[in-house]
């Protein structure tokens, strides 16, 4: 488990309170990515832990949660109780996940309330956009 905290605040960042994001990415290059993209956008503490498991322990100080990135689908979501927990922090909940191949791909299974699907592979823009509903520190979803 990794918890980093911005160092220095972008230019165009107005936000007068600090964002926290959780990261849960088993992958270290994707879990980099993912940070750097937040740390360059937002003045933010960026929370990452490699497992599910190990999420209430590192949110164990923290009240409130911007957005949360999660390696996991909507079935663990549901049968782990880490969608009603990260609710009652206030997160948005973002799920990572693999595009479907090919034409003959399934579409995505209905997603639960206030869930997100990021798919991967994604870029700064993507995960910036799947921000558009993400509550601001002190308030209601935030203009990015």
């Amino acid at each position: 488990m990794m918890d980093t905290m911005c160092l220095a605040t972008p230019a165009d960042t107005t936000d007068t309170a600090m964002r926290v994001y959780l990261v849960l990415e088993s992958n270290p290059l994707i879990a980099a990515d993912l940070i750097g993209t937040l740390e360059a956008a937002f003045t933010c503490r960026v929370v990452h832990a490699r497992s599910a498991a190990r999420i209430p322990e590192a949110l164990a100080d923290i009240r409130a949660v911007s957005a949360a990135f999660l390696e996991m689908r909507a079935e663990e979501l549901d049968q782990s109780g880490m969608g009603r927990f990260l609710r009652a922090r206030g997160a948005q909940l973002i799920l990572t996940c693999d595009e479907p191949e090919g034409d003959d791909a399934p579409l995505a299974p209905p997603q639960p309330e206030r869930v997100t699907l990021l798919a991967r592979p994604f870029t700064d823009t993507m995960v910036l956009a799947s921000l558009e509903n993400a509550p601001a520190p002190d308030g209601p979803a935030a203009a990015h």
